[in-house]
């Protein structure tokens, strides 16, 4: 007979996989809760709660990420002796928050206030849970977290109705030595029963799965809480703690046969039944799973993965079994901790700044960042940077650090394109929901960086030139600046210095030339030289009267007006005893201009 699908099943079911049974039900792992947090707590004022809801386990080939439905918070101000009504909780959103969850509560006047969060998609379901301490057996409300029902409910099978298999609750609860899972049913339940027309006999299973998801075998080797009676020939399966292996999986223990392919580790305590049972908790010793290779525990995260299902399986013919899955809750996860704050008490944050900035061409960017760092882990409930640079404007900030005791970075840049940023002001502002800090006003002035850019740094005359002889740079001549930094310019021209015995004057003259220096946009030198073109011995700066329409407010701008056109001519002496070649050098100066 083929009892290979008993086997084959419940290592389906201990893995969580309940999609491979074509049920509709996703095989995505549940979502994790991560960087739990609360602001200050003030006396009789409100304190807010943030958390990551994350999807870090699941392959999106294999599993699409699930989107957050829902998510609470649960708080109790009496030590969990009982729990308020569930806070439900929004998606904050935007950059850096696209995942996280917030709300929030008035706190009473004084005392302790543990609280734990719990989120669900569609079909997965995660939630923190208190410990059962001292021990509640069996397990007690306040003790546990309600890990959802099962809302699969598809009890017909072959014509027959049988309710007793409808999950109404699943819950959670551990102390350092033990799991404590608790079922309710809508029935007594049974191990199995049988129908007379058409002659079926029924066996009965519930599974709930461990796993321990940061173990290295956690897709090759499943642990499982079964409930349930088979014998029958080459299939014994009674109550207890099994562990399966994967079919063919050899290095992890398992072999080509199913029927090797799982063990039963041990006997399980429930608190009653569970046969005929509508309400029962069973015990599962830590210890039994890591020492049969479950990994270690606590783990990192401190979760495990859980769930519950009833499945009935039954014979057709003489050697074939049909099988059909009467109930399921969603995907769990089940985090063992809780999370607590003393009303009254807390540490004021304190703030570390720093601003810089990067220039590239036409292009200033400016960052600024802030470590924001709390010892108490309190979340910021204001996270601003102003700035003042001739108008206030404030900027809400956040950061993908959340969290905050080991210190979190706030950044925020701004870039300026064509434009100058030369000073400007800042400050942030924090608050943890009681005290406000900032670190004042800054004052940051962003260097002027002058830089040109020339087409050619010398005008070569090649002629052998006659007294009083003026000569004129061609089109070929002329020598093209570009602002290559990050300030508008306006440009200037001096004559540093000329050949020996030569005299720099407005007129030539006996030993005496005039050099001309004009700039334009024009892609030919003027047509005359005029006086205002004249240059000396000290700059002259271009301002519209002098050297040219050109030469001033030159941008920065790669696609503005940031090149100009430097033409030159000079007028040899009337007599001079220079001879052989000579070098006139002229000195190309630029300053910042009017914005």
């Amino acid at each position: 007979m083929r009892f290979y699908l008993v086997v084959s099943l419940i290592v389906i079911l201990a893995a969580g996989a309940l999609s491979q049974l074509d049920l509709g039900v996703s095989l995505a792992f549940p979502r994790e809760i991560s960087d739990p947090c609360n602001s200050a707590a003030i006396p009789s004022g409100s304190t807010y709660f943030n958390a990551d809801f994350i999807d870090t386990l699941n392959d999106p080939e294999v599993a699409e990420s699930l989107e957050v439905e829902s998510g609470h918070v649960y708080c109790s101000i009496d030590g969990g002796s009982s729990w308020l009504g569930a806070i439900p909780m929004t998606n904050i959103g935007g950059l850096y928050y696209e995942e996280t969850w917030e709300c929030s509560r008035t706190n009473a006047a004084s005392g302790n206030v543990e609280y734990y969060f719990k989120c669900e998609t569609e079909s997965t379901f995660t939630s923190e849970c208190p410990d059962n301490v001292p021990t509640t057996f069996p397990l007690a409300t306040n003790r546990s977290a309600y890990l959802g029902d099962a809302t699969l409910d598809n009890l017909d099978i072959e014509g027959h109705t049988w309710s007793s298999y409808n999950i109404n609750s699943f819950y959670g609860g551990y102390d350092s030595d033990e799991f404590f899972f608790r079922v309710t049913l809508a029935g007594g339940w049974k191990d199995s029963h049988s129908s007379l027309w058409p002659y079926y006999f029924y066996w009965h299973l519930l599974a709930i799965p461990i796993l321990n998801n940061e173990s290295p075998d956690r897709d090759s080797v499943f642990y499982a809480v079964v409930v349930g009676d088979i014998n029958a020939l080459v299939i014994r399966i009674w109550d207890g703690l099994y562990k399966f292996w994967k079919e063919a999986d050899t290095s992890a223990g398992g072999d080509d046969d199913p029927m090797n392919n799982y063990s039963r580790l041990c006997d399980l305590t429930f608190s009653s039944g569970p046969d005929n049972s509508t309400d029962f908790t069973v015990r599962v010793p830590i210890s039994q799973l890591t020492a049969n290779g479950w990994g270690t525990w606590p783990n990192e995260s401190e979760c495990i993965g859980t769930g519950c299902a009833t499945v009935a399986t039954w014979l057709v013919g003489l050697d074939s079994l049909a099988y059909q899955v009467t109930d399921a809750t969603k995907a769990t996860g089940m985090y063992c901790h809780t999370h607590n704050y003393n009303i009254g008490t807390n540490s004021i944050p304190t703030l570390l700044q720093s601003v810089d900035h990067t220039i590239n061409r036409d292009t200033t960017w400016i960052t600024f960042d802030c470590t924001y760092d709390d010892d108490d882990n309190n979340l910021p409930t204001q996270r601003q940077l102003e700035i003042d640079d001739g108008f206030r404007t404030v900027y809400n900030i956040g950061t993908d650090d959340h969290i905050y005791q080991d210190g979190s970075v706030f950044s925020y840049s701004d870039t300026f394109r064509c434009e100058y940023i030369d000073t400007f002001r800042y400050r942030w502002l924090f608050n943890d929901g009681q005290d406000a800090v900032s670190t004042g006003w800054i004052d940051y002035v962003v260097p002027q960086q002058i830089v040109l850019d020339l087409s050619d740094t010398a005008w070569v005359v090649n002629d052998t030139l006659a007294p009083m002889q003026t000569v004129v740079m061609t089109a070929s001549d002329g020598i093209q600046i570009t602002n290559i930094g990050n300030v508008q310019l306006d440009l200037g021209l001096a004559v540093s210095s000329v050949p020996d015995w030569w005299i720099l004057a407005d007129h030539a003259a006996w030993d005496t030339t005039v050099i001309y220096g004009h700039f334009n946009d024009d892609g030919s030198p003027p047509i005359i030289f005029d006086p205002t073109d004249v240059l000396a011995d000290t700059i002259i700066w271009a301002d519209g009267s002098y050297l040219g329409p050109g030469g001033q407010n030159l941008s920065f701008c790669v696609d503005g007006a940031n090149t100009e056109m430097l033409w030159m001519s000079f007028v040899v002496p009337r007599y001079y005893v220079a001879t052989g070649d000579q070098t006139i050098t002229i000195q190309l100066w630029a300053k910042a201009g009017l914005p």
